[in-house]
């Protein structure tokens, strides 16, 4: 997970994927992978804050509209950092059918927004 390539959605795309996802929000402090892993979701921060960490030090915090471990959801590679949601963060889960029922089945704006970001992903 490259932090420098970290991708922010706007406010229309957050509600748009709400609608296509499940949200969950959690209650208390909650890993959603661990360094190492290949995560079996990609994830959309709805609301509130996300830890990454390397070797249990915080690398970044992510907020609301962040969407994260797409790269290694698609590609099927482990993550390099690991991903805590903090108390009462919103959280929407992608999994990989969710991702291609996007891409072909949204020809507006969101569809084409998947569909790139799993080209650069895989390149």
């Amino acid at each position: 997970m490259d932090i420098k390539k970290l991708v922010k959605l706007d406010k229309s795309f957050i509600e748009e994927i709400q609608t296509i996802a499940p949200v969950k929000m959690f209650q208390a402090n909650s890993p959603l992978f661990y360094e190492g892993q290949t995560p079996i979701v990609a994830y959309l921060i709805v609301d509130g804050v996300v830890n990454l960490t390397k070797n249990k030090k915080i690398k970044t915090t992510l907020r609301s509209g962040s969407l994260l471990g797409v790269k290694e959801l698609m590609s099927n590679s482990p993550s390099s950092m690991s991903a805590e949601a903090l108390a009462h963060t919103k959280v929407c889960f992608l999994d990989k059918s969710t991702i291609k029922e996007i891409i072909h089945t949204h020809t507006d704006e969101l569809g084409e927004f998947f569909k790139r970001i799993c080209e650069l992903k895989a390149s």
